[in-house]
């Protein structure tokens, strides 16, 4: 298996999990797939992470996911520990700097604030972790694929996202 990722990854490609959700119900010959947005939870020893409840880093790469987490341990923005990938999306004909901003936008508020410290004693902010319900991170992402993120708000005091209310 390692052998085989390591050949396939010389070429861009890799072996990942099975890739179960798709971004877009229907997929011809002339979608372009440009990537996956990931979910992952910690795996952390650090107590102030470890406790934290519903805690999930979303992320996108172009390329594919097990390459990406596979350092995961030695990076700040997984929180210099493993971490465990609870969900992925094929990404199709999409705009991914819009796609990553747009979902790290809407659950700007509930963006983990913590400092911590890398073992070459550097601190740092992760940015692409949030305190979320993995349920509700995947109504997110399929709004957002459906264009229909804007008419919509996270609560993060009922877990849930909800309709905004209209402006007179």
């Amino acid at each position: 298996f390692r052998s085989l990722n390591k050949a396939l990854s010389l070429d861009g490609f890799g072996v990942s999990e099975p890739q179960d959700k798709l971004i877009s119900e229907t997929i011809s010959d002339d979608d372009v797939q440009n990537g996956f947005i990931y979910v992952l939870e910690s795996l952390s020893t650090d107590r102030n992470v470890r406790e934290l409840k519903h805690l999930h880093k979303i992320g996108y790469t172009s390329g594919d996911v097990a390459s990406r987490i596979k350092n995961a341990i030695n990076e700040p923005t997984n929180l210099m520990a493993e971490v465990k990938v609870v969900a992925t999306y094929r990404c199709f004909n999409l705009k991914t700097s819009n796609l990553e901003a747009n979902i790290k936008n809407f659950f700007r508020k509930v963006r983990l604030k913590i400092e911590l410290e890398s073992s070459s004693g550097k601190v740092f902010r992760p940015v692409e972790w949030f305190i979320v319900p993995i349920e509700v991170v995947n109504e997110a992402i399929g709004l957002l694929i459906n264009d229909e993120i804007k008419n919509y708000r996270y609560d993060s005091e009922i877990n849930s996202i909800i309709l905004k209310e209209l402006k007179d």
